[in-house]
């Protein structure tokens, strides 16, 4: 055997060092890449304002606390925030505490998709595949937001994990079947995940050695994650004030005639945005489908990437395919391009892929962060002047719970599907509403309240009317005070005829600009006079007049917030 010459020797040596010093280099670029831009989103969800849905998502926490839950399905993530409204700060504060742990969700997803993609492709397309997701567009919006998809994307992948590279043992199958139940509760999407666990079952079975094994193995998984579901199910359904089933039917049903009935693309304007902000995943994926035929792999892999894939069909039918949406719907589909990332990356730099990455994303997050820190501020000052003008927690109607501590009158959004629901039902649960709890307060931060109760004529595309019961009972329910709060009462006009009122909100009212003569007892302005719920007769109008619900509600001396009420979606 001839030995080797010190000159190959040299050059073996130097070329090792230099393919470590190349690896070293790869993950560097990685991990500095993933920091930065974990670092920018932290930035954005301490910054930016609030969405409408994330105060949506914090009522619902208040209600847990309070008992006044409705529903089981799509409520379970309560249960881990229970300690939020405990700290000091308003709702906005709350909010941007609980966004911060959502972020570590998000995080905690990519590192899953890290795990899923290397049992397909090396370490390094897995890695560039969780820097792709971390950088995907809306998800660098999102991936902070206080709803349960960074919650579901983290739980789901973490199944597959498991599903896709761990020895189904009783550890495994137990793990899988918590993660799995769990992300059951957290939100009923999960069935967009069907294909994708599909898929990697079947690639499972097929390359193992032992099938009949592997199959009875499989299915205790399955019933490990329905004997989860169920029990989480059992339990949480103790902290519901309905009954909870025949509520969850309602909810399913629901979802079910609204979500899938918008036509095709139903949100193509977020899904064109999406494009734009992140054409490195649209390439990622087209190149996938592309050569997904020609690559050297097995047909059971090629279904299991199939199925990755397959969700990708629920942007093109589901109704809430909005940009939130993206965060638990990347994941599998960027696992899934890695192997044809491993032909990619012989031939392109990585540096250049991750700096790319990392400036979109670092942009998107400052722009976010610049654009809506002026919205936080009108949302505090908003807040803040509600809670001066009642400083004991009052019943209100509003959009999406924006006082977050004070009780809001109906877990109802005014939104496409609220209103589809709330008209299908035909029950006029304002004015419902009204009749048996006081709500002297109305936070008109949505078109369908400023369409009712402004002198402004506001059109959109979408009906948002409500029944003509509760469009009356708002307008002659309230008044404007100040910025987006109108409180109860009623602007007396001058005449000659006696005029009956229908008082709503009973209470104390103070009496402005002129005197009246009600129910037969002559006011003058400033007294406080006692209306209880029903009609009442006024007469002597000699001049406008107001009745003010409250002992002499003051008036902030600041400006209103001229700001839009909630943070875009984008």
């Amino acid at each position: 055997m001839q030995a080797e010459s010190p000159i190959s020797t040299i050059v073996g040596n130097s070329a090792k060092k230099v393919q470590t010093a190349s690896a070293g280099a790869f993950w560097l670029i990685i991990f500095a890449s993933a920091a930065i831009i974990l670092a920018g989103q932290a930035y954005a969800a301490l910054h930016k304002g609030i969405n409408w849905d994330e105060f949506f998502h914090y009522d619902l926490i208040r209600r847990m606390a309070a008992g006044t839950l409705t529903s089981t399905l799509q409520t379970f993530f309560t249960h881990f925030f229970q300690w939020l409204p405990l700290l000091p700060g308003d709702v906005t504060d709350h909010i941007r505490t609980a966004r911060i742990v959502m972020l570590a969700c998000t995080a905690g997803a990519a590192l899953a998709l890290f795990g899923v993609a290397r049992c397909f492709a090396s370490d390094k397309a897995a890695a560039v595949a969780a820097l792709a997701y971390l950088s995907g567009g809306f998800v660098v919006s999102h991936s902070a937001a206080l709803r349960y998809d960074p919650m579901a994307a983290l739980l789901l992948m973490g199944a597959l994990w498991l599903l896709a590279s761990r020895p189904l043992r009783a550890l495994s199958i137990i793990a899988f079947g918590a993660l799995v139940g769990l992300a059951a509760m957290i939100t009923i999407k999960v069935v967009i995940y069907a294909p994708v666990f599909a898929g990697v079952a079947w690639m499972r079975w097929r390359e193992s050695k032992n099938k009949g094994l592997f199959m009875r193995r499989l299915v205790a998984s399955a019933l490990a994650g329905l004997a989860v579901f169920a029990c989480l199910y059992a339990w949480h359904s103790t902290f519901v004030a309905l009954a909870p089933v025949s509520a969850d039917v309602q909810t399913v049903e629901s979802a079910g005639r609204v979500m899938f009935s918008e036509g095709f693309i139903p949100q193509r304007n977020a899904l064109v945005i999406q494009i734009i902000r992140a054409p490195h995943v649209l390439l990622l994926i087209f190149f996938t489908f592309w050569l997904l035929p020609k690559a050297s792999l097995s047909s059971a892999r090629k279904v299991a990437l199939l199925g990755m894939l397959a969700p990708l069909v629920s942007v093109l039918i589901y109704r809430n395919s909005y940009p939130y949406f993206y965060v638990f719907l990347l994941p599998p589909l960027l696992a899934a391009t890695t192997p044809i990332m491993d032909v990619a990356l012989k031939r392109s730099g990585m540096a250049i892929l991750a700096g790319l990455m990392v400036v979109v994303s670092v942009m998107t997050s400052y722009s976010e962060a610049s654009s809506g820190y002026r919205i936080l501020q009108g949302q505090k000052r908003t807040i803040a002047a509600a809670h001066a003008l009642f400083p004991e927690p009052v019943s209100y109607f509003d959009f999406a719970g924006m006082l977050g501590d004070y009780d809001r009158a109906l877990n109802f959004m005014p939104s496409g599907w609220g209103l589809k629901n709330y008209r299908r039902r035909g029950i006029a649960r304002f004015a419902k509403e009204m009749e048996h709890k006081t709500i002297p307060l109305l936070i008109a931060n949505h078109e369908v309240f400023t369409r009712i109760i402004s002198d402004k004529e506001i059109r959109s595309e979408e009906n948002l009317d409500l029944f003509e019961e509760d469009a009356e009972a708002l307008r002659e329910g309230y008044i404007h005070h100040w910025g987006l709060l109108w409180v109860a009462g009623r602007h007396i006009p001058p005449g000659h005829e006696p005029l009956r009122v229908n008082i709503r909100i009973p209470g104390f009212y103070t009496l402005e600009d002129s005197s009246l003569r009600i129910d037969g007892f002559v006011h003058q302005p400033g007294e406080l006079i006692m209306l209880e719920r029903g009609h009442h007769l006024i007469e002597g109008r000699n001049a406008p007049a107001t009745l003010r619900w409250g002992d002499h509600l003051s008036t902030p001396s600041a400006t209103a917030p001229g700001t839009n009420p909630f943070q875009p979606l984008y």
